[in-house]
């Protein structure tokens, strides 16, 4: 899908299974994470996400730690 291809997809599952973060990955997930989920991992990906694309961290924090 064109429209979609600079989504970035995380995959978010509370069951967990050998093989599974792979087959994730092999489905077009960028990240796989595991619950329970800390605020700080969600975080630590919408950083990597935003530093990666060239926003500006010091606004992206202010805006997310205002949200959460």
């Amino acid at each position: 899908m064109p429209c979609a291809k600079d989504t970035f997809l995380v995959a978010l599952t509370g069951l967990y299974y050998q093989g599974i973060a792979r087959q994730a990955w092999a489905a077009g997930f960028d990240r796989f994470l595991l619950k329970p989920v800390q605020i700080d991992q969600i975080l630590d990906v919408v950083r990597g996400v935003a530093k990666a694309r060239g926003y500006c961290l010091n606004e992206l924090d202010s805006n997310l730690i205002a949200a959460a």
